[in-house]
């Protein structure tokens, strides 16, 4: 039996691999329908959509921003805001908050976290770098 003479992965390549596989799934979610309802009621799955718009200074929505939910029971993958700073999530009710993992070039975030509180939506406006 022959064995294949293979090298191992670099980092480099494993994370050009994560990053085409997080691609992958986001533009997949992209063809799904949009939830129905404002997201503060429950959903016929029991569901609640957690709706987060990022703006610049100016008011004007930010694409490309990197959000990723987080609750008690954990973080879920990173997503991106869309062309109109909208990123949601459609999960049970739960207590989340959100982290920044990344911004566009000219642009910082004011704080660690963002908190939703009792409510179903949360607009964060970033600074100018």
């Amino acid at each position: 039996m022959k064995y294949l003479n293979m090298k191992p992965i670099t980092k480099s390549a494993l994370l050009a691999l994560s990053l085409l596989l997080s691609l992958s799934l986001l533009l997949i979610g992209c063809d799904s329908p949009a939830p129905e309802g404002d997201g503060t009621e429950q959903n016929a799955d029991g569901n609640v959509t957690y709706t987060v718009t990022v703006l610049d200074p100016d008011g004007a929505p930010v694409p490309g921003v990197g959000i990723q939910f987080c609750d008690d029971n954990g973080c879920r993958m990173p997503m991106t805001t869309n062309s109109e700073g909208v990123v949601t999530l459609t999960e049970a009710k739960s207590n989340f908050h959100i982290t920044i993992v990344g911004v566009p070039e000219g642009f910082a975030k004011d704080s660690e976290e963002y908190h939703f509180g009792d409510a179903f939506e949360l607009t964060v406006t970033l600074t100018a770098e």
